[in-house]
């Protein structure tokens, strides 16, 4: 086997958080070839609890939506990314493709496996059971609360295992609005985990819906969950 830190998803318990001082900025800028790109600065949590101000480089798709990549961000941006994943015994997504969409952002984790592709099919046997492949995909979606007027995170997670080469594709999104989607394909059969913390905002009380997906070839999973807003 050998261990990728690669885009994909992991079953992490949800976390929701508010920050009174949460806010997001945005500039935009234009690298050497001309491609507009979104200089986004928001609030995060660090290891001791203190919100510190992270600036991702967001390049804009030509659907208009907004992709993340770990290498082309900068010393700090890397660092805080490491961080964050280590605290789960993660590693920041560095393959395939991650977007967010319209004003949203947050942050990818992954632990992913590839198998030998010389070593024998995933396959589990019994006398009542013939022989068959251990595809799964188990998902867990935001859940919780957060202050009404503030921007807040939410994790979704899933695990994953596939018994052929293929990709892993998934999403989760709050309330409809707030999403981020990533994608990664795998030359081998592969098993993991992944997590996606993505930022909302919501400005009345109620309940907001959330939602996990993710799919590898042979399997999908989905879950749905409530966030209260007050």
């Amino acid at each position: 086997m050998r261990y990728l830190s690669l885009l994909l998803i992991a079953s992490i318990p949800f976390s929701s958080h508010a920050d009174e001082q949460s806010t997001i900025d945005d500039r935009i800028e234009f690298d050497s070839r001309g491609q507009r790109v979104v200089i986004r600065t928001s609030p995060w949590a660090d290891l001791k609890g203190t919100t510190v101000n992270v600036e991702q480089k967001l390049y804009v798709n030509e659907d208009g939506n907004l992709h993340y990549n770990y290498h082309q961000q900068n010393t700090s941006t890397q660092l805080f990314h490491q961080t964050l994943c280590a605290e789960d015994g993660m590693l920041p997504a560095m393959g395939g493709e991650t977007v967010f969409i319209g004003s949203t952002t947050g942050w990818h984790c992954s632990r992913v496996v590839e198998y030998d592709p010389d070593a024998p099919p995933l396959q589990t046997e019994s006398y009542f059971n013939p022989v068959k492949s251990v595809d799964y995909v188990f998902t867990n979606a935001p859940s919780g609360s957060a202050a009404v007027g503030v921007n807040f995170y939410s994790t979704g997670s899933a695990r994953f295992q596939s018994s052929q080469a293929g990709s892993l594709r998934g999403s989760v999104q709050v309330d409809g609005r707030c999403s981020t989607y990533f994608s990664q394909y795998y030359g081998t059969p592969f098993t993991g985990d992944h997590s996606a913390r993505v930022v909302c905002i919501v400005h009345q009380p109620r309940f907001v819906s959330t939602g996990t997906e993710a799919c590898v070839p042979k399997q999908c999973g989905r879950s749905t969950g409530t966030i209260s807003v007050r």
